[in-house]
């Protein structure tokens, strides 16, 4: 019998992965991995995948992987892995949990761990990170609902269907609901935005004219908090190509101390951040749920301003508006 590694099918094109995190564990191994393992295995032919990402220096490299299936052992003897084994500076046990791991230890922290020990203080510094900054959060949620010309807006908007060609169409109307800094309720209307011959208009719809007039009346001079820094744009674009503009200024809010430039620094990148629930399969923060009306957004803000109480907050949050 040969003690050549089997052969993988050619025709299968392989996966490529965009980072290390993307690649199943223990299914997948580069050369380096099965030649070092505790018992080494011989590769096959055709690699399964790889990996496209950055090396140490932050220069692009890719990195061929074999599927465990695909391979075999290799020829050493018992007697030749012992002596390899005892010839080995690095130790393969983990000092967190005991395992005695075929690959050599991953370091983190100045610590040499296994596979899951590693993910585990990964994501126990991940959880740290995020419980540090709600007092991040709570300031900047505090000096949100402190200002008396703060309006929470939330605007559902209707699309209509496509066009037979796949073309979309102006959107039919738009249900806005808006509180004040305390959560009173300023605005709860259904405006028309499409023209008079679109059918499934919600019944009791203002019109657009008469929806920009109300607009403007009850926001107009205020500071608009939205769920994200572009959500009233389709409502003021349609208000003004039906000739009726109204100017509704968002306000965002700018990374500032504490925030690494790469978060979301919007509403809901914030509560997002807030939540700070992860996917126990891959670490990552897990998306939030749409509130669906102001009041509710504002409730969400509310409770955020208690995330920080007993932590000093550290941030001052400079804002901007984005005109519209």
């Amino acid at each position: 019998m040969s003690t050549g590694a089997r052969t993988s099918d050619s025709r299968k094109e392989p996966v490529i992965f965009k980072r290390w995190r993307e690649v199943p564990p223990r299914t997948l191994a580069t050369r380096t991995q099965l030649a070092r393992a505790d018992q080494p295995r011989l590769h096959g032919r055709v690699p399964a995948a790889y990996v496209n990402d950055f090396d140490f220096r932050g220069k692009p490299t890719s990195t061929a992987l074999y599927a465990l299936d695909d391979t075999v052992p290799t020829s050493s003897s018992a007697r030749q892995l012992a002596a390899a084994a005892a010839r080995r500076t690095d130790n393969r046990v983990c000092p967190d949990c005991g395992a005695h791991c075929q690959q050599q230890l991953t370091e983190f922290e100045g610590r040499a761990l296994c596979p899951m020990c590693r993910r585990i203080g990964q994501v126990r510094a991940t959880q740290a990170s995020l419980a540090a900054k709600r007092a991040l959060l709570a300031s900047w949620a505090q000096e949100l609902l402190a200002a008396e010309d703060t309006a929470v807006v939330w605007a559902h908007v209707q699309q209509q269907p496509r066009t037979r060609a796949g073309n979309p169409r102006p959107p039919l109307a738009v249900h806005m609901t808006a509180v004040d800094h305390q959560g009173r309720a300023l605005l709860d209307e259904v405006i028309r935005l499409a023209g008079p011959r679109a059918d499934d208009v919600p019944e009791g719809a203002l019109p657009p004219e008469d929806g920009a007039r109300r607009l403007n009346r009850v926001l107009g001079g205020r500071r608009l908090v939205c769920w994200t820094d572009f959500a009233l744009e389709p409502v003021t674009r349609r208000l003004a190509a039906l000739g009726h503009p109204v100017r509704l200024p968002v306000v965002s809010s700018c990374p500032g101390p504490g925030w690494d430039g790469q978060e979301d620094a919007t509403v809901r990148g914030r509560i997002t951040l807030w939540r700070g629930e992860l996917d126990p399969a891959t670490g990552e923060l897990l998306p939030v749920w749409e509130p669906g009306r102001a009041d509710r957004l504002h409730l969400l803000l509310t409770r955020m301003t208690c995330a920080g109480a007993d932590a000093p907050a550290q941030a001052t949050t400079v804002f901007k508006e984005n005109r519209t």
